[in-house]
């Protein structure tokens, strides 16, 4: 399924499609962590790696980190052993990741430059 999600999204350009809103934006004009992320997505699949910056740093810049935890995940459960350190450490790990989206989430939402640049465009 992940593979035809990816596949799909390098053939569907979604800034020219009516994709559904952020719950969070249609309500209140606020950027959630999340937004952008499928065009950065998009961006990401064509090689444009600045505009995939521009759509959604923190996704852009998070997925080496989810790539490395999904394969450890399944050397755990494959193997009983991550590639890297104590599963016990999760928590930590779920909170650091949490704090990040939500500092992330608050400056993309300062109008104030330079800080607008992290607001997804249009």
């Amino acid at each position: 399924m992940l593979a035809a999600g990816v596949a799909l999204l390098w053939w569907l350009d979604p800034a020219q499609m009516p994709l559904p809103l952020c719950g969070l934006h249609a309500l209140t004009g606020l950027y959630c962590p999340g937004c952008g992320a499928t065009r950065a997505t998009h961006a990401l699949l064509h090689g444009h790696l600045m505009e995939a910056l521009h759509d959604n740093a923190l996704w852009v810049l998070s997925l080496p980190l989810a790539l490395y935890a999904g394969l450890s995940e399944w050397r755990w459960q494959t193997a009983g052993r991550p590639l890297w350190g104590d599963p016990s450490h999760r928590p930590s790990l779920i909170a650091i990741v949490g704090a990040a989206a939500l500092l992330f989430s608050v400056l993309r939402n300062v109008p104030v430059y330079p800080l607008v640049l992290l607001a997804p465009p249009g």
